[in-house]
């Protein structure tokens, strides 16, 4: 196992008990006794990544915050009432510890059957990093929390290396922005932040829009924060629609405008 996958056990990615992982064999007459082992390499594959995948797979998903671990910054497990209630039946893989074929086999498996949230850009951040050549593995991130304009913007140069991701949800607000805002200054502000993966998944897929098919934004909070009051017109459903189309369509404008696909002769 890997210095990164050590560090995700240590911040909580996955819960293992050293009691777990340590197999104590039985004495008799003063003679320890070798435990018996499941042929587990005899089974097919496919099973195998079935077992793997129900010891590491958290249906609730994997929440992680920026914390502190031996005093350095670091993303730690954000223990929520609902998964304390549970914690129980929190996947315990002490498997990884098997065998070197093992973790092989099951690191992948760890990372991709896992959604992954994180309570700010900060928290990602370190994530991407901590993770390094594995990024590709992850297929679902969700960013639910604070927005930081900054590390967003480190967070998304790292994250075209997320080859295999299937969606990027963003849940937060992104602020500080003045009140009055447009959708179209705000657009702007986005595509800033956003432009080093928008640009790259435009590059790889040959198309300027590919990014727009996995990701999932609602930007109506932010706007409505920016959108102000006074001269403003109420803060509506249909007008939420309106700056929403207003915001998307000038971020498409504004990749349309970039030259980031090659000419073909």
């Amino acid at each position: 196992m890997s210095d990164a996958d050590i560090s995700m056990i240590e911040v909580g990615v996955i819960q293992t008990n050293r009691e777990d992982s340590i197999t104590k064999p039985e004495v008799d007459g003063g003679k320890p006794q070798t435990p018996d082992h499941f042929p587990l390499f005899k089974l097919p594959a496919e099973l195998r990544n079935h077992i793997y995948g129900y010891a590491l797979r958290d249906p609730t998903g994997v929440v992680l915050k920026h914390g502190i671990r031996n005093r350095k910054r670091a993303p730690i497990r954000h223990w929520t009432s609902r998964v304390l209630s549970r914690r129980g039946s929190i996947p315990s893989p002490s498997l990884l510890r098997v065998s070197k074929q093992v973790s092989g086999e099951a690191i992948p498996i760890l990372y991709s059957s896992n959604s992954f949230s994180f309570r700010s850009t900060s928290a990602l951040l370190g994530f991407l990093r901590l993770m390094k050549y594995r990024r590709h593995w992850l297929r679902h991130i969700t960013i639910a929390g604070t927005y930081n304009r900054p590390s967003a913007w480190s967070a998304f140069k790292l994250l075209p290396g997320c080859t295999r991701l299937r969606s990027l949800n963003i849940n937060a607000e992104i602020n500080p922005f003045s009140v009055g805002t447009t959708a179209e200054a705000y657009a702007q502000k986005f595509y800033w932040d956003a432009s080093p993966w928008l640009i790259a998944l435009a590059r790889a897929n040959e198309n300027k829009f590919a990014a727009f098919e996995l990701l999932n934004f609602d930007p109506g909070r932010s706007l409505e924060l920016g959108y102000g009051h006074g001269p403003y017109e109420e803060w509506t459903d249909m007008v939420k629609r309106r700056e929403t189309e207003k915001f998307f369509a000038h971020l498409k404008r504004l990749l349309a405008a970039k030259k980031v696909l090659k000419k073909v002769p």
